[in-house]
């Protein structure tokens, strides 16, 4: 049996996160952080890609001796590790970098002007950049490795499983709305290169 087709709010909702990635891809365009990506490769979804995501947290795990809710700020390191595997696996998708908002409240403090500074050298070391890391897919859903471990970290449970805690999200949930800011592999380096786990 066919799948349904998406709903007229579904699609006016990806229309929209697609709008908030070609802006985002402009801001990054005119830094001179955004270098062309290879159209060459699979789309895969954000559901389909979670094996791989599992795969490393299982790894992270196993590698860096630290409880799952000290890695609730990586979300920029954890997410370009990923990338790295998607890319060298030929799967589509973007590094994306912004804010999310909650029943109508945004987590961060994050701004065009505080990325601009953060990016040209220009921030400081007294108010670090605010904002979130996650992965966006060709059909504009988010996979997102840390933010359930961001907001619930001084309550997990005793058997607490990561894995089941990683966020695959449509642009037409009510309730978390993800809003990209700036993409691309460049900006995450520079951003996140003294914090990199894999260093």
């Amino acid at each position: 049996m066919a799948p349904s087709p998406p709903s007229k709010a579904l699609l006016a909702a990806r229309r929209s996160y697609a709008m908030r990635m070609a802006e985002a891809a402009a801001l990054a365009e005119s830094m001179s952080l955004l270098a062309p990506e290879s159209v060459d490769g699979a789309d895969l979804s954000a559901d389909e890609i979670m094996p791989l995501a599992h795969n490393l947290i299982r790894f992270v795990q196993n590698h860096f001796d630290k409880p799952p809710e000290q890695f609730r700020g990586e979300c920029g390191s954890l997410h370009l590790i990923l990338s790295d595997n998607l890319t060298k696996n030929r799967i589509r998708h973007t590094l994306t970098f912004g804010n999310v908002i909650i029943e109508g409240k945004p987590i961060w403090n994050t701004s065009i002007e505080s990325i601009r500074n953060e990016a040209e050298g220009r921030s400081s070391p007294k108010a670090p950049l605010e904002l979130h890391a996650w992965l966006t897919f060709p059909d504009m859903t988010v996979l997102d490795l840390t933010l359930w471990l961001f907001l619930n970290w001084r309550q997990l449970p005793i058997d607490f499983c990561w894995e089941e805690a990683v966020l695959a999200v449509d642009p037409a949930n009510l309730n978390l709305e993800y809003v990209p800011m700036i993409i691309g592999r460049q900006f995450g380096e520079r951003l996140f290169s003294n914090q990199n786990l894999m260093k």
